[in-house]
C-alpha cells in the first residue's frame, strides 16, 4: 500500500507506525462541523445503483456508518434498517 505524495510530505517527520497514524488521524479524521453534515449528507444520499451486488452496497453503508461512528456520531440499529431499505427500495 502507498501513500500519495500530496500526504507523505505531510507525515514523512514520523518514524514510529504508531505517529504516523496519530498524524494521519489528525489530518483526516476531523470532527469538525462540515465533516459531520458531509458525511450525515453521504448517508443519506447512498443508494444502491442498478447492477451492484448487495454486499458493495452494505460495504459502501458501513463504511459511513463507521466514519460517523469515529466522530462520535450513533446511528441506532432503527435508523440503520431504516437506511438501509431506503437506500436499496428505488433499483430499477
Amino acid at each position: 500500500m502507498g501513500i500519495l505524495d500530496s500526504i507523505f510530505l505531510n507525515v514523512s517527520i514520523e518514524v514510529m507506525d504508531k505517529a504516523l497514524w496519530d498524524k494521519l488521524g489528525t489530518l483526516y479524521k476531523s470532527k469538525s462541523l462540515v465533516n459531520k453534515l458531509f458525511l450525515r449528507k453521504k448517508l443519506y444520499n447512498l443508494r444502491m445503483k442498478d447492477r451492484d451486488l448487495v454486499t458493495k452496497h452494505l460495504n459502501a453503508f458501513n463504511t459511513v456508518v463507521s466514519q460517523l461512528l469515529s466522530i462520535d456520531i450513533k446511528i441506532s440499529d432503527e435508523e440503520a434498517h431504516q437506511f438501509v431499505v431506503f437506500s436499496t427500495r428505488f433499483i430499477g
